[in-house]
């Protein structure tokens, strides 16, 4: 009867594996911190990538949950909220005393101690969120993001995130400057200033809790490669800038930031550098301000003003607003430093050589790079030396990078159900490279676009128009934006008239798509328009 009884008795329900286990006190010789140990053999790496994608992309609703948890609800949840002031390993294994510092949380406190990068982030936030003195400016746009939008105040904030320094192009062909417009040029001192004391700010707090000997080395490293970095002459370690604006009353940061405000990962950045988020927001006391989620090694950090977290962002990370308690017209605002891998490696080899007809308009700027470089970047706050870079065209590395990912928002009771049915060791691999080719070219022909998107798939990154294909945003940027703005390369989104369809379109929808498509890729004379193309069209088919 007992044995019957104990039968019947549900046992505990086990916790999920993921990838990494929870973080442990460091006991390798090190300085203090935790130490986070994988779930898997490093000489191999998850056997079931598909398994280790899928965990990695899990996420709990608690995130999302105002107030601090406590410790038993993190655990349900299977995640960890990290400690102030204490370094994070990645170890291959128990027996590894060389672990990998991985990330580091700074809380307000925290950050006042380092007395340099406290004072330049208070400076840098009163800078940021300083509101214009122009009469017919927005109340939730400060004068600094007018000018990182330009000077067109009629233009739709649909996406609030600015990118100052340097960066690679879509084609991972050339470095360039990210993409500047009049205005910052025109206000090239003020916009410097800014990026100075963000330079400032994220080296000081990287230098207080990197392993000196491998900051020392990436140093050593930066004398040789000669990295276009943004800031400061003394910046050797990023690249490239991210203002992250974002009001209080969102329901999700990807809404104002894009792919950023979605769980991603930052493959373009140099994986043996670290991506240090500032956050300058301006939001009252009483909200509580959101969490950035580290999802492979489930810790995670509460974000609030004037705090700081050091983290390598080659892992899948995603960041939730704060949550309104209130009317209020106060911005959150992260400032992120990353390094960009092919900026920090391959700069003198992958240096564009040609200047963007904005940057041709400034008086002494040459027509040629690298040379206008340090003359146009002076709105980016930094003054190197411009023989530096002509100085070694002989260095090059390798690249490589991902962004967005999915993300499965999960509750506690919940936890690991998305892979609960997956065997670690069956094994899978990522997909052939014929499959993605199939795959790409159903998904990037115009057809398809067009039917995902609507007619006018494309909008002009500088204003609010929309075009049916590229080539037409190209000539109107060159009609209406050249002389303000860099021209940069459209990608899809929804256009606001599109009604999706539940059905797939017919044979006969696609066809005249198709027809559509070859359009748009003729040229025609002034005399005989698009319309008169297609009557040509419908006569041939006729006869």
């Amino acid at each position: 009867m007992s044995s019957y009884s104990s039968s019947q008795v549900a046992e505990p329900k086990a916790n999920p594996c993921f990838n990494y286990q929870a973080p442990i006190p460091n006991n390798t010789g090190r300085r203090d911190g935790y130490l986070i140990l994988p779930n898997f053999d490093t000489s191999t790496g998850p056997v079931n990538q598909k398994l280790a994608i899928i965990e990695n992309s899990e996420c709990p609703e608690l995130l999302k949950v105002a107030g601090h948890t406590s410790k038993v609800e993190d655990g349900a949840a299977c995640c960890h909220e990290m400690f102030f002031n204490q370094p994070y390993y990645v170890a291959s294994g128990p027996e590894d005393k060389n672990p990998v510092f991985i990330a580091q949380y700074f809380g307000e406190n925290d950050v006042k101690n380092v007395t340099s990068a406290y004072e330049a982030m208070k400076e840098a936030r009163e800078i940021a969120h300083r509101k214009s003195a122009d009469p017919n400016s927005q109340d939730d746009i400060s004068e600094f993001e007018q000018r990182m939008v330009g000077n067109s105040k009629k233009k739709i904030l649909k996406r609030r995130a600015y990118v100052q320094g340097f960066t690679i192009t879509q084609q991972q062909d050339a470095i360039c400057a990210a993409p500047v417009n009049a205005a910052i040029i025109e206000h090239a001192e003020f916009t410097g200033k800014l990026n100075q004391l963000v330079a400032i700010a994220a080296g000081r707090l990287l230098a207080n809790c990197a392993p000196k000997e491998v900051l020392d080395r990436l140093a050593k490293q930066a004398e040789s490669a000669i990295p276009v970095t943004f800031g400061h002459e003394d910046n050797k370690f990023f690249s490239t800038v991210q203002y992250n604006y974002s009001g209080v009353e969102i329901a999700s940061l990807e809404m104002s930031l894009g792919n950023f405000g979605a769980l991603h990962i930052d493959g373009n950045d140099d994986s043996a550098m670290w991506t240090v988020l500032l956050v300058l927001s301006n939001i009252p006391e009483s909200y509580w301000p959101g969490r950035t989620f580290i999802s492979s090694l489930r810790i995670y950090a509460t974000m609030g003003p004037m705090t700081a977290l050091v983290f390598k962002a080659v892992h899948p990370h995603i960041s939730l607003g704060p949550i309104p308690m209130g009317e209020s017209k106060r911005l959150r605002l992260v400032a992120v430093c990353y390094p960009k891998k092919p900026v920090i490696r391959e700069t003198p080899a992958l240096l564009r050589r040609s200047t963007p007809k904005v940057l041709r308009t400034i008086k002494g700027v040459r027509s040629s790079l690298p040379e206008a470089h340090p003359v146009a970047i002076a709105a980016f706050g930094t003054l190197r030396n411009q023989m530096e870079f002509l100085a070694r065209l002989e260095a090059h590395d390798k690249f490589d990078g991902n962004k967005k990912t999915e993300t499965n928002w999960v509750s506690t009771e919940n936890i690991g159900s998305t892979f609960v049915h997956l065997d670690p060791l069956a094994s899978t691999v990522a997909k052939p490279l014929e499959e993605f080719n199939k795959w790409a070219k159903k998904t990037n022909n115009l057809p398809t676009i067009k039917r995902n998107y609507g007619k006018l798939p494309y909008l002009c990154p500088n204003c609010e128009l929309r075009f049916s294909s590229k080539s037409r945003v190209k000539i109107h940027h060159n009609l209406a934006h050249m002389y303000t703005y860099e021209w940069q390369m459209p990608q899809p989104s929804v256009d606001p008239a599109h009604q999706e369809r539940d059905s797939e379109f017919d044979e006969e929808g696609e066809e005249q798509l198709a027809e559509e498509a070859d359009l748009e890729g003729e040229e025609y004379s002034e005399e005989e328009g698009p319309v008169a193309k297609k009557r040509k069209r419908e006569s041939v088919k006729r006869s």
